[in-house]
């Protein structure tokens, strides 16, 4: 049975809720003046935007009340997976600033989640993830992008703990288990590091490929990000520059997982991997199973650059858009390791078995 959301809204959540709307509105004529066709925009139900006097746009996460299988629940997206259209606050300030000409300035607020909400599951895992994403996007993006003063006092305190970090690692090497239904995201992304290696060398330059470099870190041996599937798609290297891939398969028949996330994603990816090049993490207290992984490590501060890519053969079209990848490109990390996103597409054919890869 499928779970049944009613949001609780007051007055003022209405108003920003109208607001919103306005801004679909926008958002869906300059896309199809820009593609030809009109394509689906839904902005998230618990992020709330405003267009400010001053040019700038407000960006606000709600922790909410909502009655699920009617019984009262509090949510709150900054304690959730950052793929969700709800937390992925990098993409939405990222597409919202290149489509609608007359932003300047984007500054972001959230309800810091309440003790209840932190103590349910891997809540504070996911929260501690998105203290770090905040941290690193101003830095990346301060020209631009702030903290509202409610929040900065939160981001510093994270700051202040945020010291003897250290990478996780695999207990055993991860092992692909095809899909039983139908040819699926997994499957890709075992092709490309396996079947399709030399394609993906050839394109991507790399010297090596791999799959699955997890990515969730511990403090003092207890987890401090979320861990289990926390993991890059694909990742290699050469020379001194580290390359990582975010993928996404999206079938022609059924759901269309398409999310604006998956900037979201490459973002905390790219940023996990540079603080490990530089040092900011350390590596896993445990033993590496993986080659390759053994071998990354020992090369991790010769890296200069982390390339950061999408792949997919299908994107949501507020990431369709150049002007998307010059804003993410204007981070000002590049005089210290710095980090270049790139979007790249991909055709498979499920019956002959090819892969052709594009910018």
């Amino acid at each position: 049975m499928a779970t049944e959301l009613i949001y609780i809204k007051d007055n003022a959540t209405e108003q920003l809720a109208h607001e919103k709307n306005m801004i679909v509105d926008i958002l869906r004529t300059e896309v199809k003046s820009s593609s030809g066709r009109q394509r689906s925009i839904k902005l998230p139900k618990y992020i709330f935007f405003r267009i400010k006097e001053d040019s700038a746009l407000s960006i606000s996460i709600k922790e909410m009340e909502a009655t699920i299988n009617g019984k009262k629940n509090m949510k709150n997206p900054v304690c959730e997976n950052m793929q969700e259209d709800n937390a992925a606050f990098e993409g939405w300030a990222i597409c919202l600033k290149s489509w609608l000409c007359n932003i300047e300035k984007v500054e972001l607020s959230w309800d810091i989640p309440s003790e209840n909400t932190l103590k349910r599951g891997s809540s504070e895992q996911h929260y501690n993830r998105f203290c770090y994403r905040v941290m690193r996007f101003k830095e990346a993006y301060k020209d631009w992008f702030s903290i509202s003063d409610e929040n900065k006092y939160e981001i510093e305190k994270f700051a202040k703990r945020f010291n003897k970090i250290r990478n996780n690692t695999y207990s055993k090497k991860p092992v692909h288990k095809p899909s039983h239904n139908r040819f699926g995201e997994t499957d890709m992304e075992f092709a490309m590091a396996n079947d399709f290696n030399k394609i993906m060398k050839s394109y991507f330059n790399l010297e090596f490929i791999d799959r699955q470099f997890p990515v969730g870190l511990k403090k003092d041996e207890r987890q401090f990000f979320t861990g289990g599937l926390s993991a890059i798609d694909l990742w290699g290297a050469k020379d001194d520059v580290l390359s990582i891939i975010e993928l996404k398969y999206i079938p022609k028949s059924g759901s269309k997982n398409i999310k604006v996330g998956i900037i979201s994603e490459i973002f905390l990816y790219s940023c996990v991997m540079r603080d490990i090049a530089k040092g900011m993490i350390l590596k896993p207290s445990t033993p590496v199973v993986k080659e390759t992984e053994s071998h990354f490590y020992k090369n991790a501060k010769k890296y200069r650059k982390v390339c950061a890519y999408m792949l997919a053969n299908e994107y949501h079209p507020l990431v369709e858009n150049k002007k998307v990848f010059s804003l993410l490109n204007s981070n000002t990390f590049s005089d210290d390791t710095p980090i270049f996103f790139q979007q790249s597409h991909y055709k498979y054919n499920e019956i002959s078995k090819q892969l052709s890869i594009a910018e």
